[in-house]
């Protein structure tokens, strides 16, 4: 009995802990930091399937929610809502089991505009990310701004040549770079 009350009370310390860690800064202005695809606004994976519409990079959001508790869902939730508009990220533990939730909140939100998030970027490539297209030319930093990060990444800027993001659960797309470390070609499904 006595084991089974410890065990408890450390499973209670270890929720608390990690409820303490996802805690937000509520005095700041949240941003998203890469545009978020989605096709329900109420269930939006976290390897961001591209395909549907998407909220652009820069959009100020409000009400920002980490849901991180095991009695509530096995996989954490990010809720927050765009004018009014409620959305919600599911974190899938299984894809993204490489980065803890805290390294994901901090890829996809910021609070840095979209002006100051592509201040170093060319005209082309801002548009380009408000579009939600990425075009031949276009830098590393340009790609992760309109596609967020390829799922399998554990690093900031991933330094592989090719980048492969999922389009859907069965379907994927490709984003190549060359030797210069810009796009040099894509292959999106139809």
């Amino acid at each position: 009995m006595k084991k089974f009350v410890i065990a408890q009370m450390i499973l209670i310390c270890a929720m608390v802990l990690i409820a303490q860690g996802h805690e937000l800064d509520r005095t700041k202005t949240w941003y998203l930091a890469h545009n978020l695809w989605y096709t329900d606004p109420t269930h939006i994976e976290s390897v961001n399937f591209i395909s549907g519409r998407f909220l652009p990079a820069g959009t100020m959001i409000t009400k920002l929610d980490v849901i991180d508790d095991l009695s509530v869902s096995s996989n954490p939730q990010v809720s927050f809502e765009v004018r009014g508009k409620l959305f919600t990220v599911i974190i899938d533990r299984d894809s993204d089991k490489h980065l803890q939730t805290e390294d994901l909140l901090h890829r996809m939100f910021t609070s840095n505009t979209f002006e100051e998030l592509t201040g170093n970027l060319t005209d082309t490539e801002r548009q380009n990310i408000l579009r939600g297209s990425v075009l031949p030319g276009m830098s590393k930093e340009a790609v992760i701004r309109t596609l967020g990060f390829p799922p399998d990444s554990r690093f900031e800027v991933p330094d592989k040549g090719l980048w492969i993001y999922k389009w859907d659960f069965s379907q994927k797309a490709y984003v190549s770079f060359g030797a210069d470390g810009r796009v040099s070609k894509t292959h999106f499904p139809q």
